[in-house]
């Protein structure tokens, strides 16, 4: 009789008197006892995931889409990546529709035009993932080039009415085109209606030419075809026979984009005629009437031309404003508009001439308004230091803005002057007011905008005020919280943005060790510079400590509100 010794060796009986046998054969049994056990916690392991119900499947990989679900899709990102890890989660993925509604097949680089191959894969995908969509609603972002293609055009045209979200790119004109003609791209007589579209988005890449009548007609008829299209997005010459391609439906709308050029009654008609707006640019305003588009509706014109249009108005619902201005001055603008909602506020200049800013008309806009600004952002505007500072002063300003940008390359001026940097400047130990006493002995005045929390700073800096601009950002850091009052609370400055400065280099240890995240920019590059590690994790965390961040977005014309830093 044999037994299993401790060892792991088989022995015989005492009795017998044999006490071993081959060396081999424990070996071979021993291998064979553990290839046994392995398998039987394969089984026992397999089983647990077989009874992990689909629905925690589905919040699981879900939470794994990347944020940014309108970037085109690759092999090593979700969804592709879950289905190689094996096949019982291939088979998981592919049975969730959430996982394939976004179909993307577009790119945001201007090239004038792709592949056949490319077109071929392209339509091959879209023909996948409608299959594994399983009728839930689609968001669709794509090229132009897909629409001339009968194969893709049927398959989006099959599922019309289960688009949600539609975003077209027209590319740059193929330069077997001639200069004044613009290529088609919709198919004659073919004909998309989308009910259940709730955004559209249309970006023309060919800055100098409007997209074709053609497919003009049948983006108006798309957008007419929503019962609640509630996003409109309308960048860089896509204009409509009769106006605006938006007004062929405004019931719903709360986003609204537009780069072209428009008249100054056309934003007020908008205005006027979309109480549901909450987020509105308009990029290409023409203030004087005789250089603005003319329109062939003459019902619109009529509307456009009647006094009541330039009659003071309020707006009870918009949140976010951008404004850009080809020629003369916003002064009607400010003098008409109210706004009370208004928390982030956009103003751009894109003119070469001389223009003055109208600074009585727009503190007479905040104090009528009454609106609690969260964010200031001013491009290119012919304003001074004085003027500024009287802004940053005003209470609905100062007292709850928290987010202060200014560019302007254009004025040899310098608008952040050491008296704005002083009135910014906290003084050591004494947290939120000025330790120094007024001349009539009164209360010292609290710090100028307490609440700030993001600086970008994209002006000309002269050398003597570096040191002031340094000496201001390191009393405003973390490193400098701990003598805050409690009667004048105040938040820490986190981010800095602004051009790379020689002179800043010997500071930049010191204003990264207080707790400061800085977002240098190198010469003639539109993205900042890299940052560290510690860097990073500090924007990570100062962005999803914020919440819901509202960016707006210069190329697009968008306001996003995102949590990571792109």
């Amino acid at each position: 009789m044999t037994e299993l010794s401790p060892s792991g060796s088989f022995d015989c009986a005492p009795e017998l008197g044999i006490w071993g046998i081959h060396p081999i054969l424990p070996n071979r049994a021993a291998s064979k006892y553990v290839k046994e056990q392995r398998s039987r916690q394969r089984r026992i392991r397999a089983s647990y995931w077989e009874y992990l119900p689909l629905e925690i499947w589905a919040e699981i990989f879900i939470k794994c889409l990347p944020l940014r679900r309108d970037r085109r899709p690759v092999r090593k990102s979700p969804p592709f990546l879950l289905t190689q890890i094996c096949r019982a989660w291939y088979r998981i993925v592919v049975e969730l529709p959430q996982m394939w509604s976004t179909i993307v097949l577009t790119t945001y680089t201007s090239i004038s035009s792709i592949s056949d191959s490319a077109l071929h894969s392209g339509a091959r995908f879209l023909e996948m993932s409608i299959a594994r969509t399983k009728g839930a609603p689609v968001e669709l972002y794509l090229r132009a080039e897909f629409l001339s293609r009968t194969a893709s055009f049927d398959q989006i045209q099959r599922i019309s009415t289960r688009i949600s979200h539609l975003t077209i790119i027209f590319p740059l004109t193929p330069s077997v085109y001639n200069e004044d003609v613009r290529p088609t791209y919709f198919p004659r007589g073919g004909c998309l209606s989308m009910p259940n579209l709730r955004g559209i988005e249309v970006y023309n890449q060919e800055k100098h030419k409007a997209i074709a009548s053609q497919d003009t007609s049948q983006l108006e008829h798309i957008i007419k075809s929503s019962y609640s299209l509630g996003c409109g997005i309308f960048c860089n010459r896509v204009p409509g026979i009769n106006g605006p391609l938006i007004l062929q439906n405004t019931s719903n709308i709360e986003i609204l984009s537009i780069e072209e050029p428009i008249p100054l009654s056309v934003c007020f008609f908008l205005l006027q005629n979309i109480p549901t707006l909450q987020e509105l640019s308009l990029l290409k305003i023409v203030m004087h009437p005789e250089h603005a588009p003319v329109y062939e509706d003459q019902l619109l014109k009529s509307v456009l031309s009647a006094l009541g249009i330039y009659q003071p108005f309020v707006h009870s619902r918009l949140q976010c404003l951008a404004l850009a201005y080809c020629e003369g001055n916003p002064s009607s603008f400010f003098k008409l508009v109210t706004l009370p909602q208004l928390h982030y506020i956009v103003i751009d200049l894109r003119a070469d001439e001389k223009i003055s800013w109208p600074q009585s008309d727009f503190m007479a806009f905040l104090q009528r308004s009454d609106c609690k600004l969260h964010s200031l952002t001013l491009i290119d505007q012919p304003i001074s230091s004085f003027q500024l500072l009287e802004i940053l002063r005003f209470p609905n300003v100062g007292d709850t803005i928290d987010s202060l940008s200014i560019q302007n390359y254009r004025d040899v001026e310098c608008i952040f002057d050491e008296s704005i940097l002083e009135q910014l400047t906290v003084e050591a130990g004494s947290g939120h007011e000025r330790s120094q006493v007024c001349k009539d002995g009164g209360t010292p005045p609290p710090i100028l905008c307490p609440s700030l929390e993001d600086v970008a700073l994209f002006v000309p800096l002269e050398n003597a005020v570096i040191c002031k601009l340094v000496n201001m950002l390191k009393s405003r850091s973390l490193a400098q919280m701990g003598g805050v009052s409690r009667t004048h609370p105040r938040k820490a400055l986190r981010r800095i943005q602004m051009d790379f400065n020689p002179d800043l280099k010997p500071y930049l240890g010191d204003l990264r060790r207080a707790g400061l995240i800085l977002r240098l920019y190198e010469q003639n590059q539109y993205d900042p510079s890299p940052i560290g590690m510690r860097q990073l994790a500090m924007l990570r965390k100062y962005l999803s400590g914020r919440g819901k961040c509202i960016v707006f977005e210069h190329v697009t014309g968008k306001w996003d509100g995102l949590l990571l830093d792109e």
